[in-house]
C-alpha cells in the first residue's frame, strides 16, 4: 500500500499538482484514505511484483532527477517519445478519416469474430462456446464482407482495421497489426492514386510537417525493374541501373560481346567516382558481396572470376 500510495504522489508531483517537498505529506494522506476503504492489502500493483517479460514491458535507464515510480516503461507511457508515439498515431487516424470524408467514403466496422479465409499465413482461431468443436478465425484481412458492402450500395469505404496472421516474425510483420483499408468500386487507376497521394501528403504535412510532392513520380513496373531490380525500389540510393550493351558489344571478352550479338544486354551500375578507384578499392566489395552468395564453392569462384573479368574489360572500354 505504501509504495502504491508514493506512486500516487510522484504522479502528481510529475504532472506538477504537488511541489516536490510536498510529496511526503501527499504519500501519507493517500496511504490513510487507502486504509480507510478496505481490504485494499489484497491488491497488488506494486510495481516490483509486475512480471515484466510476460506483459512485455522492459525496463529502461532512468534519467537523473527522475521522480521514484518512474522507472518502468509502463510507468512513463505518458512521457517523453512513448507519449510523442502515441500522440502522433492518434493525429494520423484523425487526418485519415477526415480525409476519407472528404472523399465522401464511409467508415464501416466488420466483425472480428468470422470465418475462416484462404489467406498467406495461419489464423488465429477462437472457440465458440455455445457450439463446441466450432471456431472463430480473426481476419488476417478485412475483405470477406466487400462484396456484401458493395452490392449494398456502400461502394466507397473504409476502415482502420485491426489484422490478425499467425506467421513468423519478420522485419514488417508482426501477429497483429492495424491498417487502412480502402474499398471501392467504380474508380479509375488515376483516382486511387490520386487519392493515395492527397492522403499520404496530408498526414505527412500535418504530423511530420513534411512537404511531399503531389502528384508522386511515377515510373512503370518494367522500368523499375530494368532500372532497380525491384517493383519497390528505394530512390534514395541513387545508383540505378544503367544499359552498358554499347560498351559490351566491341568488348574481346566473348561472354558479354555474344550476349549483346544474340539481343541479350549488358547492365551495371555506374559508381560516381569508381574511375580513380584502384584495383584494391574494387575488388574489395566485390569480394564482400560475392561472401554473401549461398551457393557452392565452384559457383562462388566463377562469379568471382566472371566479375572481375567484367571490371576489366569495363576498364579498357573506358580508358
Amino acid at each position: 500500500m505504501l509504495r502504491i500510495a508514493e506512486r500516487i504522489a510522484c504522479r502528481e508531483h510529475a504532472l506538477g499538482l504537488v511541489s516536490g517537498d510536498s510529496l511526503g505529506q501527499v504519500a501519507s494522506q493517500t496511504l490513510e484514505a487507502m486504509t480507510a476503504v478496505g481490504e485494499v492489502a489484497e491488491l497488488r500493483f506494486a510495481k516490483d511484483e509486475l512480471d515484466c517479460e510476460r506483459t512485455g514491458f522492459t525496463y529502461h535507464r532512468v534519467e537523473p532527477n527522475t521522480p521514484p515510480g518512474f522507472g518502468h516503461r509502463h510507468d512513463g507511457a505518458g512521457e517523453g517519445d512513448v507519449a510523442a508515439a502515441l500522440r502522433a498515431r492518434s493525429k494520423a487516424a484523425y487526418l485519415v478519416s477526415d480525409v476519407m470524408r472528404d472523399h465522401n467514403f464511409v467508415n464501416v466496422e466488420t466483425p472480428f469474430l468470422t470465418r475462416s479465409t484462404p489467406e498467406g499465413a495461419r489464423d488465429f482461431l477462437v472457440p465458440v462456446r455455445l457450439q463446441p468443436g466450432s471456431w472463430y478465425a480473426l481476419p488476417q484481412s478485412p475483405q470477406l464482407f466487400k462484396q456484401l458492402l458493395m452490392v449494398s450500395g456502400l461502394e466507397r469505404y473504409y476502415q482502420l482495421v485491426r489484422c490478425f496472421r499467425d506467421e513468423d516474425f519478420r522485419a514488417d510483420r508482426q501477429p497483429e497489426f492495424t491498417q487502412v483499408d480502402i474499398e471501392t468500386a467504380f474508380l479509375t487507376e488515376e483516382q486511387i492514386m490520386a487519392l493515395m497521394e492527397d492522403l499520404i501528403c496530408t498526414v505527412f504535412k500535418e504530423v511530420l510537417d513534411a512537404d511531399l510532392p503531389n502528384p508522386f513520380p511515377r515510373i512503370s513496373h518494367a522500368e523499375a525493374m530494368a532500372r532497380y531490380g525491384s517493383d519497390k525500389p528505394d530512390l534514395r540510393v541513387g545508383m540505378p541501373i544503367e544499359d552498358l550493351s554499347a560498351v559490351f558489344a566491341g568488348s574481346t571478352f566473348g561472354v558479354f560481346r555474344d550476349a549483346v550479338a544474340s539481343g541479350g544486354a549488358g547492365r551495371g551500375l555506374v559508381v560516381p567516382g569508381g574511375a580513380t578507384s584502384s584495383r584494391r578499392g574494387i575488388d574489395g566489395p566485390v569480394a564482400r558481396a560475392l561472401t554473401l552468395e549461398t551457393g557452392s564453392a565452384d559457383r562462388v569462384a566463377n562469379m568471382r572470376r566472371f566479375a572481375f573479368r567484367a571490371l576489366e574489360v569495363l576498364a579498357e572500354a573506358l580508358g
